[in-house]
């Protein structure tokens, strides 16, 4: 990951025990970090230089209270760290709480020259991350756990906060359920401390990233993976009262035309509650069959009239079925059709790794206009993946892209066991019925 010079502002408040927290947060993410003394000066003079240590290539982490002095000074002043981030502790900052960061103006420091903190004076911290995101980037917590778990997100990295025990994976759970509704259709990611689903938008009307061989691909780090030979290239849609085709005619002229028809469908979920009458006569036999042969000898002439009562019982199942009704109109055909095709890009292998130099512009959830002419590449891909590192002093950033945002699954439907094979078959999608190699979907 990352070489992290982690200076402290002496807070009066359990600096060196906070300092530690964070400290030992980011190395179990897999960065190197270097402590300063607990005082201003120690990490000015390091991001500068001019405590002999060599600040180049290294990220420098600045815990201090809310404050706009060094947070302008590393971003317009001397500093040689090739990015800053400030942890802003709001246990030491009189009057001010986490959920200010994105409202509240803070002040210029009394200290601070006016000539400097007035590019970024009156504004919120959330504010000022725009104005300075070149070169700085703010971040807060509540405590020092919170604290470096939200630095290392910011870096890139993965937290032990991240999902991984039980309530996370819980909730990592039910939110796929409900996104599998939309699966072709919906995104998801996370940025910083707050969660985005989302429509998944053109490409063509969200770009604004550009992945050029020779601008700004580091060189020997681009790892290519073809598409599978196996993808459908050809897609016929039906609906009432015509079909929708689409044609990947570079895939056809390459691997030869694979085909896959599909009928256009809308899926109805109905509830249906049924009642069912169950003999429980075998229990009473089974009980008598326990009993002496004696036994049941003398009680011949009670079992003949226990015979004659009712021995069955009502019993109540709630079924969930699943009705596939066919689509009679062009747009909701066309919108079917389109999240189909998707799918297929979506599950083609195609895939592309690279480096680029660091910037925070590079983030998951982002379209990305890619140009390599040495491999044919011209086209938009989706950020599915991104990360830091810190490679020979450079910062730079491990970017992965597919051809569309990843799937969701199938969507999962409780019934009874009574209808469970009735719910199978209804879950079964158009491209599963078609064979493996026709369809090549999955």
């Amino acid at each position: 990951m990352s070489t992290i010079v982690l200076g402290c502002d002496d807070n009066g408040a359990n600096d060196a025990e906070y300092q530690s927290t964070v400290a030992s947060i980011l190395e179990k993410a897999g960065n190197t970090v270097e402590k300063c003394d607990i005082e201003p000066n120690a990490f000015a003079s390091y991001s500068d230089g001019s405590n002999g240590k060599d600040p180049n290539g290294k990220i420098g982490i600045y815990l201090i209270a809310a404050g706009t002095y060094s947070i302008a000074d590393a971003t317009y002043g001397t500093s040689k760290f090739k990015y800053n981030y400030f942890g802003i502790r709001p246990e030491c900052s009189p009057g001010w709480e986490c959920s200010d960061f994105d409202t509240k103006p803070i002040g210029a420091d009394p200290d601070c020259p006016s000539w400097l903190c007035a590019k970024i004076a009156g504004n919120s911290f959330k504010k000022i991350n725009e104005i300075v995101k070149e070169k700085s980037m703010v971040v807060t917590g509540k405590d020092a756990t919170e604290m470096g778990n939200n630095l290392v997100k910011a870096l890139g990295g993965k937290t032990s906060d991240s999902g991984d025990g039980d309530n996370g994976s819980t909730a990592k759970e039910a939110i796929q359920k409900l996104l599998t509704h939309w699966d072709g259709e919906a995104e998801c990611y996370i940025r910083g401390k707050d969660m985005y689903i989302n429509k998944i938008k053109e490409p063509e009307s969200d770009y604004f990233l550009i992945l050029e061989e020779g601008v700004n691909i580091i060189r020997d780090s681009l790892q290519i993976t073809d598409v599978n030979p196996n993808t459908v290239n050809h897609l016929i849609v039906k609906w009432t009262e015509g079909t929708i085709t689409f044609k990947d005619e570079e895939l056809i002229k390459r691997f030869g035309e694979i085909k896959s028809e599909v009928e256009a469908v809308k899926k109805i979920v109905k509830t249906e509650t049924v009642t069912e009458k169950v003999d429980t006569a075998s229990t009473d036999t089974a009980s008598t069959d326990d009993s002496s042969s004696e036994d049941s000898s003398s009680e011949d002439t009670s079992s003949d009239s226990s015979s004659t009562e009712d021995t069955t019982t009502e019993t109540t199942t709630t079924k969930t079925v699943v009705e596939e009704q066919p689509i009679d109109n062009y747009e909701d055909a066309l919108k079917f059709a389109n999240t189909e095709w998707n799918k297929i890009k979506r599950d083609n292998g195609h895939t592309i790794e690279c480096q680029v130099r660091g910037s925070n512009k590079w983030q998951v959830g982002e379209w990305v206009k890619v140009v390599i002419p040495s491999f044919d590449e011209n086209g938009y891909m989706y950020t599915t993946r991104v990360s830091q590192s810190n490679d020979g002093g450079d910062w730079n950033c491990n970017v992965a892209l597919a051809d569309y945002p990843p799937g969701w699954g199938k969507e999962e439907l409780e019934s009874s066991e009574d209808s469970e094979e009735d719910t199978e078959d209804t879950e079964t999608t158009d491209a599963d019925s078609d064979s493996d190699s026709d369809a090549a979907t999955e």
